[in-house]
């Protein structure tokens, strides 16, 4: 039988009316859990809330959980504990936390069956301390016990895995002490994650922070914690991102029987110096030491870290070899063995000051000395080729130490232009007070080759030189110290020319003293010897048992040079010399007189009248 219009308009209007029932309810049940959102979380007491947090903590990692400010739950939009003034520490306080605020997240089915288990923590504004020389004391904890030589966890303790999550640090700051440090290492504006969700799982911190005021992300990923924490080598791979420099190194690290770490390394910074500032050390190593770029193998220890196989590039030069840090008593030492083609030290001169003044003067600039004995170094340095402005070494092996406040370079031996140096100086700083001594000795030394190399020089000299030096001086200025210069010198000088002076031309015409000195600056004057020693005191040079050997004459100079003030003041008499070889007498009875004077900069030969 077929339904009526009317029968079948009252069915379609009834089928919305047993929907009603199931929109009731659900709108019923929804009320319920958001008066259950808002109601709850009130039941529980601040203990209720924070004891079941605080023994997972402890059995876990057996950290200690005090909270100083309230609990509360909150269950939108996720099931959390949040609680305020909180510090977590070991009971050695190797690791200590403070923070504003500790927010757990609950997992939802051990809350559905009434019990409170975390699955992350988020601290806010936590201020950590850790003492990376001091073993956190964990032992009454699966974590714990599983550090220990030979520990295996109990089957009630894997169970430890199921309880492990991920931790939370927001706008924090820290601070790394150790001994190896000169002063405590310190992080703020801390954002970073600690992903460690099983306990045989790898384990990853990373995030943004920075390091003495310097924005930088840091990501660190260990495979097995697990078996770190039991003694064995795990894999890890670290890498470091700012402004100043990049780390990224990859290797094996472990805790027994010390914490060791062994891998490859590559890094790289803008600036050595601002580099190793930040663990507040200073190297007592006259370089600028910018665009640092380092790859090789390392291995550090707690008191040690070495570097083989290296390839270190630094102010432009490029060195291979090795190198360690070892912590001493009072301070760090730095040893090493470096190699290099070609070492261009031009830099050093230009982060050392200005020598001279616009004036031509020796540069009063202060010495600043700071950091001169904070670490102690022993380098030994081999290249092939070294340049330092117009002076150039071949086959150069020299050392650098420093200890006590003293540095010493010595030059065991070098070419350079046809001829060998030897030398050796030391320096000793007191406040800003710099004293100087050295010793240098060279022979064969083809002084045509390096006044090539100089063309600036206005007065030029060639032939082959030999010379010994004695050199001491103290003073807080390049000024001060060659106005306190003192020692003794020696040089000689063979088969040689002086160019731009033509002495008996100057000799002859010694009646035209104007023309002379418009001519200064052209001939040349061949000699076959020239000697003379230096006697200094104070900066001032006495000239003694000067002699010039020409073809034609031989003239003896004596006379003083004045180092300070960058003075000349040469006498000269010659004797003119016949082609049978005699010495002709001269109209005068002491011979030709003549004067070199002036500054360094600007001599001028004076005949006598």
């Amino acid at each position: 039988m077929m339904g009526t219009p009317l029968s079948s308009a009252w069915r379609m209007a009834a089928r919305p009316c047993r929907k009603q029932p199931l929109l009731a309810a659900a709108a019923a049940m929804g009320c319920c859990l958001l008066a259950a959102a808002f109601l709850v979380p009130s039941i529980f007491s601040g203990a209720a809330l924070s004891d079941p947090l605080r023994a997972q903590i402890r059995d876990t990692t057996g950290l200690s959980l005090v909270s100083r400010g309230p609990a509360r739950l909150h269950l939108l939009p996720r099931p959390s504990i949040e609680m305020d003034d909180v510090a977590i520490a070991d009971a050695a306080d190797a690791l200590h936390i403070r923070a504003k605020t500790l927010q757990a997240e609950l997992r939802l089915w051990p809350l559905v069956i009434g019990r409170f288990e975390m699955s992350t923590m988020r601290l806010d504004e936590p201020d950590i301390d850790i003492d990376l020389d001091q073993r956190p004391a964990l032992a009454d904890s699966p974590i714990g016990r599983a550090a220990q030589p030979g520990a295996k966890l109990a089957a009630d303790e894997a169970e430890i895995e199921s309880r492990l999550g991920t931790v939370e640090l927001v706008a924090g700051r820290a601070r790394l002490a150790s001994r190896s440090f000169a002063s405590a290492l310190r992080f703020d504006h801390i954002r970073m994650t600690l992903d460690w969700r099983q306990f045989d799982a790898p384990a990853k911190l990373s995030g943004t922070t920075r390091i003495e005021d310097e924005p930088a992300e840091l990501a660190v990923w260990i495979a097995k914690p697990a078996d770190l924490l039991r003694g064995n080598p795990s894999n890890l791979m670290l890498r470091l991102a700012s402004a100043t420099g990049t780390l990224w190194t990859s290797g094996s690290v472990a805790s027994m029987p010390r914490l060791h770490y062994t891998g490859r390394i590559a890094a790289s910074a803008v600036s050595l110096r601002r580099l190793i500032g930040i663990f507040g050390y200073t190297l007592p190593v006259p370089a600028p030491l910018h665009d640092m770029r380092v790859v090789g193998t390392a291995t550090v220890a707690a008191n040690t870290a070495s570097f083989s196989n290296l390839r270190l590039r630094v102010d432009g030069n490029d060195f291979e070899g090795t190198l360690a840090m070892q912590r001493g008593d009072q301070k760090p030492n730095l040893s090493g063995t470096l190699a290099t083609n070609r070492l261009d030290l031009t830099q050093l001169l230009a982060e050392s000051g200005p020598l001279l003044e616009a004036d031509r003067r020796w540069s009063a600039q202060p010495f600043d000395l700071t950091g001169i004995d904070s670490t102690d170094v022993d380098l030994r340095i081999s290249a092939a080729q070294v340049q330092l402005a117009g002076f150039a070494l071949q086959d150069a092996a020299f050392s650098l130490m420093s200890k006590n406040g003293g540095v010493e370079l010595a030059v065991p031996e070098a070419k350079t232009f046809g001829g060998l140096l030897k030398a050796r100086f030391t320096m000793a700083a007191e406040a800003n007070r710099l004293d100087f001594n050295g010793n240098a000795s060279v022979s064969n030394f083809d002084l045509g080759a390096f006044a090539k190399a100089n063309s600036s020089q206005s007065l030029k000299l060639t032939g082959t030189m030999a010379g010994t030096a004695n050199l001491q001086a103290s003073g807080t200025s390049f000024s001060a110290l060659f106005h306190h210069l003192d020692g003794q010198a020696d040089v000689t000088l063979r088969n040689g020319v002086i160019a731009g002076l033509d002495l008996m031309q100057t000799l002859h015409e010694q009646v035209h003293p104007q023309a002379i000195k418009a001519d200064f600056g052209g001939g040349h004057t061949p000699f076959d010897d020239a000697h003379c020693g230096l006697h200094i005191v104070d900066g001032r040079a006495s000239i003694e048992n000067g002699l010039l050997k020409t073809a034609g004459a031989t003239f003896a100079f004596g006379g003083s040079a004045d180092f300070g003030e960058r003075m000349l003041d040469i006498k000269a008499r010659a004797n003119e010399t016949h082609a049978a070889g005699g010495v002709a007498p001269n109209p005068q009875d002491d011979g030709a007189l003549f004067d070199l004077r002036g500054s360094w900069d600007d001599l001028h030969v004076i005949p006598a009248l």
